[in-house]
């Protein structure tokens, strides 16, 4: 690659550079073997400003839009190769990459995704498990990749053409078939155990191995990187709408939700997982039974009745939550 044009992608380039850097890459959008380069560039961390790193996933996300399923396999794998061996690169690192960079780099999963599973990467999930064994970062770029593969293929918002619509039908199908009980537990593992989590593949299916012990629950990372604690309920939230009910409405999630609502940094999140559960799609008299199960585990616990000085952030989750509450009463109740 050109590093004496790369140089016009930092802040502090003037206006010629800036051009002169931008034309370039455009350039490599074009190529046959523009990708490659970026790839190359990324896997072997050749340049520390992100601004560059940013714009190399730029290149392959317009390769894959565009050239990807018109590849030749070998190709293809490359490809996937890549952005896995970038995955477990950052895995490993000391630095964390900025957050615009790691959502441009979790749609470019997502991308990938709905372009070659599950007929060319039937192991895409138990890729991504595997890398969770590395700690935090990898925890955090897992749900991101999650997130984006939502808004790719679930996301009511977004419009979507009738071929479009039936890969993604095809796409939650066979993850409700194969996977969705793997991610759910690795779900409930980031929540409660934390970096104590190691995840194995044998081919065939992913294992599922914890250590937790009582005493290192300081280690969780709703005690040390509670961010993460919240974008997997956020995960949690999003998927409940098309995967079994069952699988999130028990015991152990219902029990680490009610907790959560008493933590501050992480009531808001938590509040928000129960309230689309309360909205899942259901026939009306198992969604009278969820709503009223709920609402009666929530009146135990006191949430419902918070104090006078309470946050007023807190309070319109509150507010939202008990609103849907009712509504899908009465609804239930009409029906």
């Amino acid at each position: 690659m050109a590093d004496n044009l790369l140089q016009g992608l930092q802040a502090a380039a003037n206006a010629t550079s800036q051009a002169g850097a931008l034309q370039y890459f455009e350039q490599l959008k074009n190529s046959p073997d523009g990708w490659k380069l970026c790839g190359d560039a990324l896997i072997r961390n050749l340049y520390s400003d992100e601004s560059v790193k940013f714009f190399c996933f730029q290149v392959l996300e317009h390769h894959i839009k565009t050239r990807h399923v018109s590849s030749n396999l070998v190709d293809q794998q490359a490809l996937r190769e890549i952005l896995l061996t970038w995955l477990r690169n950052q895995c490993c690192t000391e630095s964390d990459n900025k957050n615009f960079l790691k959502n441009k780099a979790a749609q470019v999963f997502s991308l990938i995704f709905v372009c070659d599973y599950p007929e060319k990467w039937p192991l895409f999930f138990s890729d991504l498990l595997q890398c969770l064994q590395y700690g935090a970062l990898a925890v955090d770029m897992y749900l991101r990749i999650l997130k984006a593969i939502d808004e790719e293929v679930v996301d009511r918002d977004v419009i979507r053409s009738q071929q479009e619509a039936e890969r993604n039908t095809k796409i939650k199908d066979h993850i409700r078939d194969t996977c969705v009980t793997e991610l759910v537990d690795s779900w409930f593992q980031i929540l409660v155990g934390g970096n104590l989590v190691f995840w194995y593949n044998n081919e065939v299916e992913v294992l599922l191995t914890v250590f937790f012990i009582t005493f290192c629950m300081q280690k969780t990372y709703e005690n040390s990187v509670s961010s993460i604690t919240c974008l997997c309920l956020d995960i949690i939230g999003a998927y409940i709408e098309w995967i079994d009910i069952g699988l999130i409405a028990n015991d152990r999630f219902i029990s680490t939700f009610l907790r959560y609502m008493s933590v501050e940094v992480l009531r808001e999140s938590a509040c928000d997982c129960i309230h689309e559960i309360i909205m899942k799609g259901m026939e009306p008299l198992a969604k009278k039974e969820l709503v009223e199960s709920l609402l009666s585990v929530l009146e135990k616990s006191s949430i419902l009745e918070p104090q006078e000085d309470e946050d007023a952030d807190f309070m319109a989750k509150l507010a939202k939550l008990t609103s849907a509450s009712g509504s899908q009463l009465l609804n239930s109740y009409t029906k």
